[in-house]
């Protein structure tokens, strides 16, 4: 399965991020199907990097998108 949410989260637009972000959090929490499909994407590496980004709220978007309690264990 191939996401293009993986390539949005690449974008300089700010907003993008932010919902690309959100969109794939909500795929993956799904169930682990779903989470698989995410990380075999290649979506995780792109979203590991902006835990320190520069824009506060991306960061605390992709913080609290995949770290919120989701049964989920991909980072």
């Amino acid at each position: 399965m191939h996401f293009i949410f993986s390539y949005f989260v690449q974008e300089s637009d700010m907003q993008l991020r932010r919902t690309s972000v959100l969109a794939l959090a909500e795929i993956a929490k799904h169930g682990p199907n779903t989470a698989q499909a995410v990380i075999d994407a290649s979506a995780v590496p792109l979203i590991v990097p902006l835990t320190t980004h520069i824009d506060a709220r991306l960061k605390r978007q992709v913080r609290t998108s995949f770290t919120a309690p989701q049964k989920l264990s991909f980072f």
